[in-house]
């Protein structure tokens, strides 16, 4: 597993995060959620920021509003996993030329699939562990069990309180003043509890990234900070053309050449070292 501090070296060092400012994003108004209390929200809010810092970084993405969500996916009738479609209401309808009409559809991502029986069993896995599942243990003989992602949370919490006390005496970690500390506890914890770790950091990246029905990406601010424009539907990027009869592409965004203007080389330093943490994070490698 690529570790809290190997995976900064591989970004240029702690410099590269420095850049960003921890100052920018910070929240201090305490929140809970539904499986997160308010110590549990501002302590994983803090750690995101730490992962992906800065303005428009995981925590003005509420980032941690998505670990929630998915921690909590299970406290309504149909698990929040899978949200339907087609449609999120983002994009309106085009007329007979492909052109934006004034008329939108609704939300369908705002409701959730119904899981089958086998996706609601990994799923349940994945969130309260294999010995708390029933029917989950199947393969613990062999592998041994898995650990939820709930028990994983509960645990980094805690572990984090306990680095910091050791940093600065009766002060947990959501109230550490030096970001130094800060790093240093979360280091301390990527090394402790790896498990805990790759959990945060994988559902960082997609609380700041993904659909904001999610939870995360609020205001589409992770989207805009990766020039993303979001799902494009009904209209779509080649859209249809009633008196041609034929798919054309649309001026402003084509998909058989480059968007006009829009160029890698467009990506400030900062920007470009907070997508690479986001790959890198999640497996894959770099190339320029």
């Amino acid at each position: 597993m690529l570790t809290r501090r190997g995976f900064v070296k591989l970004v240029g060092g702690t410099t590269a995060l420095a850049s960003f400012g921890f100052g920018c994003g910070d929240n201090l108004e305490l929140t809970r959620g539904v499986f997160f209390d308010e110590h549990a929200w501002a302590t994983i809010d803090i750690a995101t920021g730490l992962l992906l810092p800065g303005a428009d970084g995981a925590r003005d993405c509420v980032a941690v509003r998505y670990i929630d969500t998915l921690l909590s996916a299970f406290d309504s009738p149909i698990p929040a996993i899978f949200a339907a479609g087609p449609y999120s209401g983002r994009t309106p309808f085009p007329d007979d030329h492909g052109q934006p009409t004034k008329t939108f559809p609704t939300n369908d991502f705002a409701r959730y699939l119904p899981l089958p029986r086998l996706q609601e069993l990994a799923w349940r896995i994945r969130i309260f562990g294999s010995a708390a599942t029933a029917g989950g243990d199947f393969n613990d003989a062999m592998l041994g069990a898995t650990k939820g992602w709930r028990d994983l949370y509960t645990a980094g919490v805690a572990q984090l309180d306990v680095v910091a006390m050791t940093l600065e005496a009766n002060t947990p970690f959501r109230f550490l003043l030096d970001p130094a500390n800060q790093e240093l506890a979360l280091d301390t914890v990527a090394s402790d509890l790896p498990e805990f770790y790759r959990a945060l950091t994988d559902h960082t990246i997609e609380g700041t990234f993904a659909a904001p029905e999610y939870g995360g990406n609020d205001t589409l601010r992770g989207w805009r900070l990766a020039k993303y424009d979001g799902d494009s539907a009904p209209r779509g990027h080649a859209v249809y053309d009633a008196s041609l009869d034929a798919y054309i592409d649309r001026s402003d965004q084509p998909t058989t050449q480059p968007s006009p203007g829009a160029v890698s080389e467009d990506f400030s330093d900062d920007v470009i070292a907070l997508l690479t943490i986001s790959a890198l994070g999640t497996g894959g490698k770099r190339f320029f």
